[in-house]
Parts: C-alpha cells; sequence; structure tokens
C-alpha cells in the first residue's frame, strides 16, 4: 500500500465509525477499504454511500493531511445524483467544502485548486507541480510523442504542412508555458 493511501485510510477512520451508524450501512457499508484507492498516483476517495455530513467530514478530513500526500492532488467521486431524489446533494456539498479549504490555503505555496472532473468527480490539486496530469488537465507525455509523431508524418508528407503543424503545436506548448508561469507568479491555477 502505498503512504498516500496508508495516509488517506487513517485520516478517513472517524468518517469509517461515523458512516457505520447511517441508515444503510448494513447494506452499503462505507468502508475505506472499499471507498478509497488509487488510479495510477491519484488518490481517489468514493464518497458514494455516505450522507451530506460524513461526505463534509471526508473532504474536511483529506484536507487536514492534503499537504502530505506525494501525489499532489486528490480525486473525490460524488456522482451525479441520477438515483437521489430531486438530485444529488453530495457534489454540492463537496464543491462547497473543497471551495472553502481552496480559500483557506491563499497563503500557502502553491495554492490550492479544485475543479470538476470527468464522470461525477472533484478534484482537489495541492501541488499542480507534482499532480499527475490526470488531474490537472494537462496533456501527458504520450500527448507529445503522438503530436510530435503527427509534426514528422506532416513534415515529410508535404513540407508547408509540416511548418504549419509545428507553428501550431509550438503555439500550444507556449500557451501551457505561459500559463504554467503566471500560476507560479500568482499561486493560482487556471482552468
Amino acid at each position: 500500500m502505498s503512504d498516500d493511501l496508508a495516509r488517506l485510510k487513517t485520516a478517513l477512520a472517524p468518517v469509517e465509525r461515523a458512516a457505520a451508524g447511517l441508515p444503510w450501512a448494513d447494506r452499503r457499508p462505507w468502508t475505506t477499504r472499499s471507498h478509497v484507492w488509487l488510479e495510477g498516483r491519484l488518490p481517489v476517495v468514493d464518497l458514494h454511500d455516505l450522507g451530506a455530513r460524513q461526505a463534509r467530514q471526508a473532504v474536511d478530513a483529506v484536507a487536514a493531511v492534503a499537504e502530505e500526500l506525494d501525489a499532489g492532488a486528490v480525486c473525490f467521486v460524488v456522482g451525479r445524483g441520477r438515483h437521489s431524489v430531486g438530485g444529488g446533494k453530495l457534489g454540492g456539498v463537496v464543491r462547497g467544502a473543497l471551495a472553502t479549504h481552496c480559500r483557506r490555503s491563499r497563503g500557502s505555496r502553491p495554492r490550492w485548486s479544485a475543479h470538476p472532473g470527468p464522470a461525477g468527480r472533484q478534484i482537489l490539486v495541492i501541488d499542480a507541480g507534482r499532480a499527475p496530469a490526470s488531474a490537472t488537465g494537462r496533456p501527458g507525455v504520450l500527448f507529445w510523442a503522438g503530436a510530435l509523431l503527427f509534426l514528422a508524418a506532416a513534415t515529410f508528407a508535404s513540407p508547408l504542412l509540416g511548418v504549419l503543424a509545428g507553428t501550431l503545436l509550438a503555439a500550444y506548448a507556449g500557451s501551457l508555458w505561459w500559463d504554467r508561469r503566471q500560476e507560479h507568479r500568482s499561486g493560482t491555477r487556471r482552468r
């Protein structure tokens, strides 16, 4: 088990105890063994099977140990509320809690940020420099390898097409560099 996973499971132990008292706990228990895992290097905390109070408690517990996490980010699965009467409440609770923790981090360097992820997820980025590309939305190594392969093929097919593709790729890389530079200066993250 990774250090991040062990830290999160320890921090979330009080949430697990609180979740045992929920009315549906005998049918759908929330445990750190079943609801906390790693996807690559990104820790994931699934908040399904928790009530709103326990979900807030879970976000607070993770935020308390967030600076210690090697991953630099945490993913919270909140779902879309399709099976809840009147829509889901967890998403709003978690977004509010993450916004509060991000505001409180203003004095720290780097500043925390939160953004929606795919499929009913919320991502807390503690340190974008350490966070995996899946958490920050930045292109990874495979993207750049594919882009360079495309550039080589375009240049081989037509030098003019290669120059055009190279210019577009350089402009994109430059915009990513500029955004990263601005983030570093201001301590914020643009999405």
